[in-house]
């Protein structure tokens, strides 16, 4: 039986389609992984023949300096539970800035007894405003719902409610 191999590369899939003459898909196989499916059962050695040479051949052309796309697949280290989201409290960002660079218990006190604004006043409204969405987000956890707050960034913490 004579079958016609196409390419198709979209939406991150990588597969070789076997054809017949008609234009009929009677298996196809992915690029990444060597998978194939066979469509119709009587094209079956037929299908797993064409798709087996032509994967060869796409093997056999990449350069030698360079390995194929499906062996080269970086590996994550494994998690562990302090990288767990979901332990994140409501407002952690907030108030691990205000621990760090905040001002001191002194510094508060002075500012509420003499009633003066503080640039960081602000901050605390935001945390009280975190803390409270937080809590109205994780009533939603008897319903099957999870929120993630304190979302780590790479460069520092930010505060976001999913």
């Amino acid at each position: 039986m004579e079958l016609h191999v196409t390419r198709w590369k979209r939406y991150g899939h990588d597969r070789l389609y076997a054809n017949l003459p008609d234009g009929t898909a009677v298996g196809w196989a992915d690029v990444t992984t060597g998978d194939i499916t066979v469509l119709q059962a009587e094209c079956r050695d037929d299908v797993i023949a064409v798709l087996t040479k032509h994967l060869q051949n796409l093997t056999e052309a990449v350069s030698p300096d360079r390995t194929p796309e499906a062996q080269v697949r970086p590996m994550l280290p494994p998690l562990t539970p302090a990288d767990d989201l979901a332990v994140n409290p409501p407002g952690k960002s907030i108030r691990d800035l205000l621990e760090e660079s905040g001002p001191g218990l002194m510094e508060r006190v002075v500012s509420w007894l003499l009633r003066r604004p503080s640039e960081w006043d602000p901050w605390r409204k935001g945390l009280a405003g975190e803390r409270r969405v937080g809590a109205e987000l994780n009533r939603l956890g008897r319903h099957g719902w999870r929120a993630l707050h304190s979302i780590p960034w790479p460069t520092r913490w930010i505060s976001i409610t999913y």
